[in-house]
């Protein structure tokens, strides 16, 4: 089983210490007999910092400016681009005559646009030609574009000798723009006779855009709303917890948005909820169940992105509570909504790029308080390394920068997990923490030393023993009542020994 931060944070010096240590003695040579044997086994230091970078599994690590270490776990809610939710759909304009002013506003768009800058589609003219010879007929759309030139399509169509002949021109509007600043879209054609210049109506005639794709609209986009994928967040801080309490005093849930939608976006969330091990599915309260406002860059930062943080605490939300729990998943399920309170009189835009993203964060300042924290992690062990040992001896000595104390009881197991025997007969001591300032801070080390004795009767039961089951209590300090920081520059140095004496080969 992995080690998890917490582990590394708590107790993962102590775990990797003995499953090390009884790792080593099957490294003792034994060619050149003798009843006993002393073996200097480690004389090491490692700080907490170590630690963390070598045995992160789940999150970031990372400091404040007083060398305070932080967890950070961390997600992307989503990331929505805007084109992919906002589309223009298929237009059709009848022409009943040969003008045509129409309001803005009536195209139906679906939105109220006051620009768009094709970047694909097609702008369809259809009719039919029922004056029984060839036509010369131009269409004027005053409104559309070609760098800043109105365009006039010339088209020439030659009777097919039917009595109702249908004619459809269709043409390319990449990198062309629709202006409708004025508030109008002004539609004309000129349709004359080939054959004496007279002028005629086209019967059945309409404009239409289809398959349309822009780099840029501008306008009253509407109201609308957009679902974003559930997602969560794992928190391996608790995985080898058992029946654990601990509880920091600032943790933070951060919400960070970047969004280049140049509109009112408004997110929510739907659900916030955190699974954990103590109260199974918790609800986290927080300003997010209500609906929350973030920047949008205006008219005059097109291109641009906004920023957005909205942070929660112990002060504005449960979130220590929840903690306390010892959750290991956060669920997280939002939705956001365009133009939240649907006011036609902002102007807005989007591009074909414009998206927002969404990024959800929980940072856990190592700034906390445990009456009980319990750990256990296996390892694997193959006990017939001591076969050839009669009884040994460990000598341990610690020096603890660590605010915390710490018991240890290892448990020798078979295949099945059946206990086969324990290397102390109740859980020992094996760091006691340093002294506190003030403010929470080590001002000088604990210090402890430790015999450990493994009897020719223990290396028996053990023998069979294919996996150690280590139980590691941690407290900090004062009995769990003081609050205690964890710095970067902690450290703790253990020096270890062992005396064994032999079996004789003979």
């Amino acid at each position: 089983m992995r080690q998890t931060i917490a582990q590394v944070v708590l107790a993962g010096c102590l775990i990797v210490l003995f499953n090390a240590c009884l790792q080593d003695i099957d490294d003792v040579q034994l060619t050149d007999w003798s009843p006993e044997i002393a073996i200097p086994i480690t004389n090491t230091t490692y700080s907490i910092q170590d630690f963390l970078e070598n045995n992160n599994s789940g999150g970031s690590i990372t400091t404040d400016e007083d060398n305070l270490l932080k967890l950070i776990h961390a997600g992307r809610v989503s990331s929505l681009n805007g084109a992919d939710k906002i589309q223009i759909p298929d237009v059709s304009i009848p022409l009943p005559n040969s003008s045509l002013d129409l309001s803005s506003s009536m195209i139906p768009f679906g939105y109220d646009l006051t620009k768009v800058d094709f970047k694909g589609g097609e702008l369809r003219f259809a009719f039919d030609n029922i004056h029984n010879e060839d036509l010369m007929v131009s269409l004027q759309i005053n409104e559309l574009m070609d760098n800043g030139m109105s365009i006039t399509y010339n088209i020439p169509v030659s009777w097919d000798g039917s009595a109702s002949q249908t004619i459809m021109f269709s043409t390319d509007l990449m990198d062309k723009t629709l202006d409708l600043s004025g508030g109008n879209l002004s539609i004309s054609y000129d349709a004359r006779l080939s054959s004496t210049n007279q002028s005629v109506l086209l019967d059945k005639a309409s404009i239409g855009l289809k398959d349309i794709s822009y780099r840029y609209i501008q306008g009253y986009i509407g109201n609308i709303s957009f679902d974003l994928p559930l997602d969560s967040i794992a928190i391996d801080l608790f995985e080898n917890s058992v029946g654990s309490s601990i509880y920091f005093e600032d943790p933070i849930i951060r919400t960070s948005i970047s969004n280049s939608f140049g509109v009112p976006v408004r997110i929510q969330a739907n659900a916030l909820n955190a699974m954990t091990h103590e109260s199974g599915i918790m609800a986290i309260t927080s300003d997010l169940d209500d609906g929350v406002d973030f920047n949008y860059p205006t008219l005059s930062e097109v291109g641009d992105y906004a920023s957005t943080m909205i942070e929660f605490n112990a002060s504005n939300t449960n979130i220590a509570t929840i903690i306390s729990d010892n959750p290991y998943l956060l669920l997280y399920d939002f939705s956001a909504t365009a133009n939240p309170e649907n006011d036609p009189n902002i102007e807005g835009f989007l591009m074909d790029d414009s998206r927002f993203s969404v990024d959800f964060e929980l940072e856990l300042p190592l700034w906390l308080r445990s009456d009980i924290f319990t750990l256990e992690n296996v390892v694997e062990f193959d006990g017939s390394i001591l076969d050839e040992i009669e009884a040994a001896h460990f000598k341990l000595n610690t020096n603890n920068g660590l605010p915390i104390d710490a018991d240890l009881q290892f448990f020798f197991e078979d295949e099945n997990g059946v206990v086969l025997g324990t290397l102390f007969d109740t859980p020992t001591p094996i760091l006691s923490s340093g002294e506190l300032d003030a403010d929470g801070r080590v001002i000088s080390n604990g210090s402890n030393e430790l015999d450990i004795p493994l009897s020719n009767s223990l290396l028996q039961q053990i023998m069979p023993a294919k996996q150690i089951r280590i139980a590691a209590s941690i407290v900090t300090a004062d009995m769990g009542t003081t609050s205690v920081k964890f710095y970067s520059d902690y450290a703790f140095n253990f020096q270890m020994g062992l005396k064994a004496t032999l079996k004789n080969p003979n």
